[in-house]
């Protein structure tokens, strides 16, 4: 996104507009878990939890390693597979607690 910066003209200010309010990348993998109404209803925060278990960092936080951060997040527009988590961007649906190990290994590691 750097690189597109000069090619378009773009200040600080603008770019992290574009860039969903980030300045630059925090972390290897960032995650974020959507606690909007749709998603906390279906168990978004117990979602959150095991993932704060999980990482060892919560909201914000990025791990000592800088291989992940953790954010929580308003709506992604994925109600329908709601809880949902991102990683990277890329979305995640029906997140459980059961399966939200699985899917960072599959993904994070």
């Amino acid at each position: 996104m750097a690189d597109n910066k000069e090619k378009l003209e773009l200040d600080d200010q603008q770019l992290t507009k574009i860039n969903g309010g980030k300045q630059k990348k925090r972390a290897t993998y960032e995650i974020e878990v959507c606690v909007d109404v749709g998603c906390y209803i279906k168990g978004a925060s117990n979602v959150y939890d095991k993932l704060t278990q999980l990482l060892g960092i919560s909201n914000g936080q990025v791990s000592s390693d800088g291989k992940f951060c953790l954010d929580s997040s308003r709506c992604f527009g994925c109600c329908g597979i709601a809880p949902a988590i991102r990683i990277n961007g890329e979305v995640f649906g029906n997140v459980t607690i059961e399966n939200v190990a699985k899917i960072i290994e599959d993904n994070c590691i």
